[in-house]
């Protein structure tokens, strides 16, 4: 590269990071560049086109404006200068650079070092920990917050605080990188225990004493305000120290015994997770420890050399969430008791009854950190910070009480939390008092945040939550309950089932099954969370909660209502998605004969009767009683529903595709086209329900051998299922499936095999070998080998798609006597 285009490319790649440090745009940075130098900032734009500078002091002026405003190394400023034909750069640059706290220090980042003894004068309390697992990325994570020379020396970190749950493992990582990277401190490492406040300037003061940085005759003899004064004082030279403030958790405390300026790294660990922006604290929350992670960790323990107990261990890691304090206590019980308790005995234990309350959680005994080994205790140092004359505090409780009734471990919306608390203030005063509650258990590390502000509490401390709140948690399940029936009715109406994707774990955790009551609370509840999981095609989570809403129906014992009917609908449903078809048709018949009786035959309900079990004689290809159903939901519908409505086009909809399976294309068309049409108008493009219409008009143009534009409406039903419901979902395969089948009919075999085996995939990592879906791919896969005289080949695909739709659809059903023949036909011209 010449020595004009290294000079532009480097020159642009200033301005830009400019432009990304300062956000201004190209053309104010190029101004205020060229003003630097009295010239206008024409001139810089014309040295971006590959022209150098006519001056050295331009040049030089122009370096000491890029580095002020982006703080680039001193090799990147030496080649710049180089590039612009600066020949001799190093006293320049000798001026520019002056020692500062983002050059004095330099640590490995890509390998962790070994363990190597600290400098001379260090104060550090702790062993390295031969148990210590995992965690290494966090730990050059550490040394790379301390050694970015890449950012400006104002969004450099002086303290990088660990911080998380009490439990977690804090102050081990801290100690672990102390005995990696103490060693790169010239001026040594100093370990201050923030946990008694009135402690600190004590261990501070230490820090200046003899076998320490030995800072005068007599150091002790002199007061302590003075022997801080000269700690404080030598702290803030240049010289690369390494400071660890353990467990602080006051912001006040970091403020006042922080160096204010000088070489100092600090290291802390904190419960808290959130500071105060002009302390300039780097946050790094500590995670529970990965399951392989917890696995290595309870093998050490136990002293295995082969952890041949791997399944037992890992459901035990699952049982206490992998904490790491959690699996240290389990791990030292088990090897204490293990002549007389395997851990197949304390797996079943843990099992029985929350984890938190066996003894191995509460051992007591010795600790890598000199940290309390007790489970409950730990927690407790935080919990009992709250105080309940505070009203901050009363609402801290209160969301933490709620949030202890959702699935431990998984992320609760905040807003979604905020609604199973009782307001008797406007909203917005209300949420602002939630707000801080919610602010002061991450204060305290009760609670953890993730990137989209999700809140997320461990397990073990949901267990401690609920286990001191017993009756408060009794009286607030029906409350969240509630709120979880409100919530997935208003998702369901609308259609669009993403937003439940994230909290339907929360709706199997706050709904257990076995503790619900015959009502029609829990019968609504069920139904609503069962139609979440149909909607998202999950028919195999529906199918208990939709079991249990007829279960509850039955003993209720009382006359039809429209809650059972739309249990027995709902449960044959999923039954005939599931393709138990004779269980499904006794539900479907009963919920149309109990709306028939409770409704009479002109009502919403009714039509969707007739229309769920049209679909049934459609799976069963008895395609004339199909039409007659779905014509009896669409008369219905005509009669009593508005012009446009949700119902009208699932029926026309249903209509159209019966008719064109009949090869009454035409007809069945504009049907197709209207139902299309309305849900476009009611919903827009990019709506689950729209995207059926895409492929069903995809389907019906095929049929009228109108191939390319068939295969531009699957295109975009593939669009939209990929944006709404991601790359492994059965909507997406049944996209991939039918842009398959049109691509057969373009002679495209090569695409069209892409797309089919892209399908086969999702079925694969969905562990549903045997879908009827699976069948449709194996006979598109054997249309292409038969036209492509793979006749082995051939053979193999129908065959395997005849041996599923015997089994799901039955001999006589229409696809599997036409699939039975196709197979034949193969086998015969393999013969000839």
């Amino acid at each position: 590269m010449t020595s004009e285009n290294l000079f532009k490319q480097y020159l642009t790649e200033a301005i830009y990071r400019i432009k990304a440090l300062e956000d201004k745009s190209i053309k104010e940075i190029q101004h205020e560049l060229g003003e630097s130098i009295g010239k206008k900032g024409s001139l810089i734009e014309h040295w971006r086109k590959g022209n150098l500078p006519h001056s050295v002091e331009d040049l030089e002026t122009i370096a000491a404006v890029i580095h002020q405003k982006t703080n680039r190394s001193r090799e990147w400023m030496t080649d710049f200068l180089l590039a612009g034909n600066h020949l001799a750069p190093r006293s320049f640059l000798n001026n520019l650079y002056t020692p500062s706290f983002s050059e004095i220090l330099s640590l490995p980042t890509e390998k962790l070092p070994k363990m190597a003894a600290l400098p001379t004068g260090s104060i550090m309390t702790l062993a390295p920990n031969q148990l210590f697992v995992g965690r290494s990325q966090t730990v050059l994570d550490i040394a790379n917050h301390f050694t970015d020379h890449e950012a400006p020396l104002s969004h450099q970190h002086q303290i990088v605080t660990l911080c998380g749950l009490g439990g977690i493992g804090k102050t081990q990582l801290a100690s672990e990188f102390v005995h990696r990277y103490g060693q790169y401190f010239a001026g040594g490492v100093f370990w201050i225990n923030f946990e008694e406040p009135e402690s600190i300037a004590q261990q501070v003061a230490k820090c200046g004493g003899p076998g320490a940085l030995n800072l005068a005759p007599n150091f002790f003899a002199l007061s302590l305000e003075s022997q801080l004064q000269m700690v404080r004082s030598s702290w803030q030279k240049t010289t690369p120290r390494l400071i660890i403030f353990d467990n602080c958790e006051e912001q006040e405390l970091l403020e006042e015994w922080r160096p204010a300026s000088g070489g100092c790294r600090i290291l802390m660990t904190s419960r808290r997770s959130e500071w105060d922006t002009a302390l300039n604290v780097k946050l790094i929350p500590m995670p529970v420890l990965y399951r392989h992670e917890s696995v290595a960790l309870l093998s050490r323990l136990l002293e295995l050399e082969q952890p041949s107990n791997h399944p037992v261990l890992d459901q035990i890691a699952h049982e206490i969430g992998d904490l790491p304090l959690a699996l240290h206590m389990a791990g030292r019980y088990l090897k204490r008791y293990q002549r007389t308790i395997s851990p197949e005995m304390y797996l079943e234990w843990l099992k029985k009854e929350p984890s938190i309350q066996h003894d191995s959680m509460s051992l007591g005994g010795l600790s890598p950190t000199r940290h309390v080994q007790n489970i409950r205790r730990t927690f407790a140092l935080s919990y009992d910070q709250l105080d309940s004359k505070l009203e901050e505090d009363q609402y801290a409780q209160t969301v933490l009480i709620r949030a202890a009734q959702f699935a431990p471990g998984e992320p609760i919306w905040v807003e979604l939390l905020a609604k199973t608390i009782n307001a008797d203030e406007d909203e917005q005063s209300h949420l602002l008092k939630i707000d801080r509650g919610f602010s002061r258990l991450l204060e305290l590390g009760l609670v953890e945040v993730d990137q989209q502000s999700m809140l997320r509490m461990h397990r073990l401390v949901a267990q401690f939550v609920r286990e001191l709140n017993p009756k408060e948690v009794e009286r607030t399940k029906t409350i969240i309950q509630s709120v979880v029936l409100a919530e997935a009715s208003r998702v369901n109406a609308e259609g669009l089932p993403l937003p439940l994707l994230d909290w339907h774990v929360h709706l199997r955790s706050i709904v257990d099954l076995h503790e619900m009551s015959h009502d029609v609370h829990h019968i609504r509840l069920c139904n609503e969370i069962g139609e979440h999981f149909k909607q998202v095609e999950d028919f195999r989570g529906a199918i208990p909660y939709f079991k249990q809403a007829v279960m509850m129906s039955d003993a209720l014992n009382e006359p039809l209502s429209l809650e059972k009917a739309k249990s027995y609908h709902n449960y044959g449903f999923v039954l005939r998605e599931m393709t138990q078809m004779d269980r499904a048709y006794s539900y479907l018949s009963d919920a149309l004969n109990a709306r028939l009786i409770i409704c009479k035959k002109v009502h919403p309900a009714t039509a969707e009767s007739y229309n769920e079990l049209g679909r049934w004689y459609l799976r069963k290809g008895r395609l004339s009683e199909a039409e007659g159903h779905f014509r009896d939901a669409l008369a219905i519908a005509e009669k009593i529903l508005p012009e446009k409505h949700a119902l009208k086009a699932d029926f026309m909809n249903n209509l159209g595709m019966c008719l064109a399976i009949q090869k009454k294309a035409n007809e069945g068309f504009g049907f197709i086209q209207s139902a299309f049409d309305m849900r476009k108008a009611l919903f827009g493009v990019n709506h689950p329900r729209t995207v059926l219409s895409f492929n069903n008009m995809g389907y019906v143009l095929r049929d009228l051998e109108k191939y390319e534009v068939s295969k531009s409406y699957y295109e975009e039903a593939l669009d939209i299922n990929l944006t709404i419901f991601g790359e492994i979902h059965p909507k997406t395969a049944v996209s991939l499936i039918n842009l398959g089948d049109v691509k057969i009919k373009l002679k495209a075999h090569e695409e069209a095999k892409v797309d089919l085996n892209r399908a086969q995939d999702i079925y694969v990592v969905m562990q549903d070998g045997k879908h009827l879906n699976v069948a449709n791919i194996n006979f598109n896969l054997g249309v292409i080998a038969e036209d492509e005289s793979n006749l082995d080949e051939a053979m193999t695909f129908f065959g395997q798609a005849l041996h599923i739709r015997q089994s799901k659809l039955g001999h006589a059903h229409p696809q599997t006597v036409r699939t039975k023949k196709r197979l034949q036909q193969v086998i015969k011209k393999r013969a000839s």
